[in-house]
């Protein structure tokens, strides 16, 4: 490992003073928002990878590249709180990270806990933008199945169905799924 032990805990220090917020608000949203809870899953497993995998004994530390890296992480973080973007604010969480494992650790030591930190970039969840982009066509076609089976629904029939299905409470689950797997495909 590179660097003085004085050296690292004064980063880790100033770590936590400038990505607190991020870590804050992230966690936050893990607790507090359905849509972003795995991270309460991910997140801790990734700790828990990084504890099991432990520190390289042949690791060579580059701090050219890591404080680049940093540069670059403190860089987001400040664009960032203009727009108060969170997304990049936590992104840039994460990149700090990856930044002073290199610095102090290396290139190897980075590509050794490649797991544990591609879970905790997963467990950031993606923008209300883009949630929207990749929900919106997905919704669209459910309801447009849904429109097909309430039409058959409403007729007592389901499309190549023998006979005649009744429309009761009982029925109109099992008539919906029959509707929807024989629906054709999407164009």
């Amino acid at each position: 490992a590179g660097g003085s032990p004085i050296l690292m805990m004064r980063s880790a220090l100033c770590f936590v003073a400038v990505f607190a917020q991020p870590a804050l608000l992230l966690a936050r949203d893990w607790w507090h928002d359905p849509e972003s809870s795995h991270g309460l899953l991910l997140a801790p497993v990734g700790v828990w990878l990084l504890w099991r995998r432990g520190l390289l004994r042949d690791g060579s530390a580059a701090p050219w590249l890591g404080a680049a890296i940093l540069v670059v992480a403190l860089a987001l973080r400040l664009v960032s709180d203009l727009p108060a973007e969170l997304f990049t604010m936590r992104v840039s969480l994460v990149l700090g990270l990856v930044g002073l494992t290199v610095y102090y650790l290396g290139v190897r030591q980075l590509l050794a806990w490649w797991l544990p930190l591609a879970l905790l970039s997963l467990s950031i969840p993606l923008p209300a933008v883009v949630l929207a982009q990749i929900a919106l066509p997905l919704q669209l076609e459910a309801s447009r199945l849904g429109a097909a089976t309430e039409r058959h629904d409403a007729r007592g029939v389901l499309p190549g169905a023998p006979e005649r299905v009744r429309a009761s409470a009982g029925a109109r689950v099992p008539a919906h799924l029959a509707c929807a797997a024989r629906a054709p495909p999407a164009r």
